[in-house]
């Protein structure tokens, strides 16, 4: 049997999180290491998720006291790149937050590797994986990547 992983990193290494975004991050299997300074370094180590936190994170975060139910509200109601974006706006003194992951498999096969980039600013945010990178039908290379204003 294969295993596929995806796992994936966070830039810059040195954001301030609120107990907020710390909440989101963790319901995302996002690994965070506390550095010397107060601030984190993000990264994925069993597996990339950009999903939603589920009602279960969430209750059991206000339960815990860690967060509001406002705070959870607004967590239930945001995407994944809006909260990129709101941890960005947090750390001032930083331009963009910057995620790469890689998929590999276990067993030797096409299609089991690739990666994916994504960068987030005040403004924007970008993604793109592997495959869209691409020859098209009048044999150039075409990158299809992804951009998208925040609203």
């Amino acid at each position: 049997m294969a295993n596929n992983y995806h796992p994936a990193t966070m830039s810059p290494t040195n954001l301030r999180l609120s107990e907020m975004h710390q909440v989101f991050l963790e319901a995302v299997c996002a690994d965070l290491d506390e550095n010397s300074d107060g601030t984190f370094y993000v990264y994925w180590s069993e597996g990339f998720s950009d999903n939603a936190p589920d009602d279960y994170d969430l209750k059991e975060a206000v339960s815990q006291k860690r967060i509001t139910s406002d705070e959870a509200g607004f967590l239930a109601n945001s995407t994944f790149y809006e909260m990129l974006r709101h941890i960005l706006i947090q750390n001032p003194e930083h331009s963009h937050i910057r995620i790469e992951g890689a998929y590999y498999c276990t067993k030797m096969r096409p299609d089991e590797f690739g990666g994916q980039a994504m960068v987030v600013t005040r403004t924007h945010y970008a993604w793109m994986g592997t495959t869209d990178l691409h020859v098209g039908e009048d044999g150039k290379i075409k990158a299809d990547i992804k951009i998208e204003e925040f609203k």
